[in-house]
């Protein structure tokens, strides 16, 4: 989706990796925000944290295609790493990044998985902090070699496994959002809410949601703010 398959698609060989792209954009004039979502644990490289490091208007956000937290079950998903993989790389990202917000894509309930290999992924939810969690319940699509796999696990334990996964991930968001009080900030307005009484919704650059007064500015627009509180899964600031 970035130019991985032009000329070859090879990253470092033909220039059109993703890291070239981000590098390109960083050429650009202007004040906004670029932000990264889904991309494969395998694209997080030294040089994409360097960036992200190096360039303010890198959102200090990375959403990953993390599906599992167990290599075995990765390994039958296809994916291109394993669980010690995933660890590495995001716990470097966080290390090299200040105030670096996770997120991830996490299907649950794939053929075979165990409730051990599930705890396995609950696990890696909560010890790398993801606070987004975008979490898939796996579902059989006909001609696909998943539904061909004799053991499915039934619907009714998917959706249960589904459910303690995103509580989770809203435990670890709200640590999060209260961390933030009495920080200052640059936020990004986004649109109103509801008629606009409540004010506006806006982002810190690291995506953690914000509602503020938008002080006479428009949707779009950057405003320095004050967090001061949290309520019902937003910061609130001023």
């Amino acid at each position: 989706s970035y130019g991985l398959d032009l000329s070859g698609g090879t990253t470092t060989e033909t220039g059109q990796g993703l890291v070239h792209l981000l590098e390109g954009i960083g050429t650009v004039a202007g004040d906004f925000r670029v932000r990264l979502s889904s991309i494969d644990p395998v694209h997080v490289s030294n040089e994409l944290l360097q960036l992200m490091k190096n360039d303010p208007r890198m959102c200090p956000y990375l959403h990953v295609s993390m599906q599992s937290g167990n290599s075995l079950i990765l390994k039958r998903m296809k994916r291109r790493y394993d669980a010690t993989y995933l660890y590495e790389c995001l716990s470097a990202a966080r290390e090299k990044i200040p105030d670096l917000v996770l997120g991830a894509d996490v299907m649950v309930g794939f053929p075979t998985e165990s409730i051990d290999q599930f705890a396995d992924t609950l696990a890696a939810i909560r010890d790398l902090e993801i606070a987004f969690p975008h979490v898939f319940t796996y579902s059989p699509r006909p001609g696909t070699p998943a539904a061909k796999i004799p053991k499915q696990i039934p619907s009714i334990e998917r959706r249960r496994r589904s459910a303690v996964l995103r509580a989770a991930g809203r435990e670890i968001l709200d640590r999060s959002l209260k961390s933030w009080t009495g920080r200052r900030s640059v936020v990004l307005l986004e649109r109103p809410v509801g008629n606009g009484e409540l004010g506006h919704n806006a982002r810190l650059a690291n995506y953690m949601p914000v509602r503020i007064d938008p002080q006479g500015k428009a949707p779009g627009q950057f405003l320095d703010a004050v967090v001061s509180g949290v309520d019902n899964g937003s910061l609130i600031a001023e």
